[in-house]
């Protein structure tokens, strides 16, 4: 008798999402030109002025990029399809999120204490190096020279305190802001979004078996409570100014992941579609009106030195789950989701550029502030003379532009109000999100190294 073995049942694969690619990319362009537009928002003597109005609008129309990416990522990663074990999922998000997580959580401590300096905590009786004419830190011309002054010991450059000292100085006391930063999950003013992304994953291998055993109605109305209760939960922190550590800051979000899950396939007719395009529109002139009654009302007519939420009033419709920023990414994430439910672009190149453009999203996201940060502050020391040299050379046709550009960087630092906000927000959001995704893409081609692109 010969013995038969029983029949392979095939397993179901996850399905490729079209829209996944194109998500990732517009995400990723929103979000660089809001975060250009974040830092002459805060700036209090723009406050009450047209340039102030026209980045408010920019910046509420950016505010459905984050959720998005929440969104997606519960649709990808909640797929029922999906059954690898739990131990291969998380060597998998840890590969994926870990060495990010960690390296660019540092690296922008350093850069918000040592560099802008917008995170320090100074103690004069360490600054006496400024009297005897010393370049020790904040002056240093290069990091290569920050490193040199850090490490090289000279006891009559170091003002009369030992090193051990100046290291408890320079490692827990100065930049005692960015540590506590780091504690809430927010290292700087984008890693929130990796922290929070980091949360959800733990919980992903879990929700999946649950959302095989939970009827629909049942998930429907759970991510429902969740999103209302999430967004009560936003006002209330606004009103109290407090905010989660990071170890919770993904809890709020499951409601978007979990909607993320819910409408994957969710397929409209075009008369839906284009309600929910005027939905989106609606919700994007509600945030950015309200937020100039908000303003209005909190600080200048209070007469406050500027804005000081989220937390806060002022600013509480900038909540990422304030009721009108959940409505805006439902929309938002409807429309585009049926708008790029089929391959696109129809070509095979055209399809693979877009492919590898996606994947450098998340480096591309991870990296892009600093650049930001480097156009906004004066160019550094060092690249000067090669500045005057190129802003020197004969002008023909835009090059000047150019040169213009150069001098504004070298001697005043560029944001988006210049030469004008028109002008500005555009353009200082290509001259940050392009040097990032070179960056990345360089980052991405060195062994090793190209783990902290993600």
């Amino acid at each position: 008798m010969v013995e038969t073995k029983p029949a392979q049942i095939p397993q179901p694969q996850p399905q490729w999402m079209n829209y996944g690619d194109i998500i990732r990319i517009l995400g990723t362009i929103v979000v660089v030109i809001g975060h250009v537009c974040d830092m002459e928002l805060y700036n209090s003597s723009q406050l009450g002025t047209l340039n102030w109005h026209v980045l408010n609008v920019w910046d509420s129309f950016s505010r459905w990029a984050v959720p998005i990416y929440i969104m997606l990522s519960g649709s990808l990663l909640l797929d029922p399809h999906r059954t690898e074990t739990p131990s291969k999922f998380y060597h998998k998000r840890l590969m994926r999120i870990g060495v990010p997580l960690v390296f660019w959580s540092f690296f922008f401590m350093w850069v918000d204490v040592y560099y802008t300096g917008w995170r320090a905590t100074h103690d004069l009786t360490f600054q006496a190096y400024q009297d005897n004419g010393w370049v020790f830190l904040w002056s240093a011309d290069s990091l290569g020279q920050w490193f040199h002054n850090l490490i090289h010991f000279n006891p009559d450059q170091w003002a009369g305190h030992t090193r051990w000292e100046w290291f408890k100085y320079l490692v827990f006391d100065c930049p005692q802001l960015a540590w506590m930063n780091l504690l809430k999950g927010e290292p700087y003013v984008h890693m929130h979004f990796i922290f929070r992304i980091a949360g959800l994953y733990a919980f992903t291998p879990v929700l999946r078996i649950c959302l095989k055993h939970i009827p629909r109605p049942m998930l429907i109305a759970t991510v429902v409570m969740m999103l209302i209760w999430s967004s009560l939960d936003s006002v209330a922190n606004n009103l109290t100014k407090t905010e989660l550590s990071a170890f919770a800051r993904f809890v709020p979000f499951l409601g978007y992941y979990l909607i993320g899950y819910l409408l994957r396939e969710a397929a409209f007719s075009k008369k839906t579609l284009l309600l929910c395009t005027l939905g989106w529109i609606a919700s994007i002139g509600i945030l950015a009106g309200g937020e100039e009654l908000l303003v209005q009302h909190y600080v200048i007519d209070a007469k406050l030195p500027g804005l000081y939420g989220p937390p806060g009033m002022d600013m509480i419709l900038y909540d990422f789950l304030s009721p009108v920023r959940v409505v805006m990414a439902i929309f938002a994430w409807i429309v585009l989701v049926n708008l790029f439910r089929n391959p696109w672009p129809h070509s095979h190149t055209g399809r693979s550029i877009i492919r590898f453009w996606a994947n450098t999203t998340l480096g591309l996201y991870l990296i892009h502030p600093l650049f930001r940060e480097l156009w906004f502050m004066t160019a550094p020391q060092w690249i000067d003379p090669f500045l005057k040299h190129v802003i020197a050379m004969p002008t023909f046709f835009g090059f000047h532009q150019l040169q213009l550009i150069l001098k504004e960087w070298m001697l005043y630092g560029i944001n988006a109000t210049w030469p004008n906000v028109w002008v500005g927000i555009p353009m200082v959001a290509v001259l940050v999100y392009v040097p990032a995704l070179l960056s990345t893409i360089v980052i991405m081609r060195i062994p090793f190294v190209r783990r902290i692109a993600g």
